[in-house]
């Protein structure tokens, strides 16, 4: 099923419960979960982890061929803006891939 066949408030309420769960899972590493609409934040706890979380997406996008790729925002953000035509199971693979980085740290 892809997002947009939904709306924006679907795809904000997917990522916003992910997110949070991932925060509340990983406090030790996120800070604060923030966003609107498709676009949204974890703010992580210092800019070395947030480098090390980005460096190491980049390796498993390297070595297992996936297409995650983390972009820093601000100094310690990591900023999510996926496009509003991803169907849920992309999102979700997305994000489960993000978690697997954050397990390793």
């Amino acid at each position: 099923k892809l997002v947009e066949e939904g709306t924006i408030s679907e795809l904000e309420e997917r990522l916003r419960d992910k997110l949070t769960i991932l925060q509340e899972k990983f406090s030790a590493l996120i800070y604060e979960t923030r966003g609107l609409g498709a676009m949204w934040a974890h703010e992580i706890v210092s800019d070395k982890i947030r480098n090390e979380i980005i460096r190491r997406a980049e390796e498993l996008a390297s070595e297992d061929e996936y297409g995650l790729r983390l972009l820093g925002a601000g100094k310690k953000a990591i900023r999510f803006m996926p496009p509003l035509n991803i169907s849920t199971d992309m999102l979700d693979f997305g994000l489960s891939l993000y978690e697997k980085v954050l397990s390793t740290l």
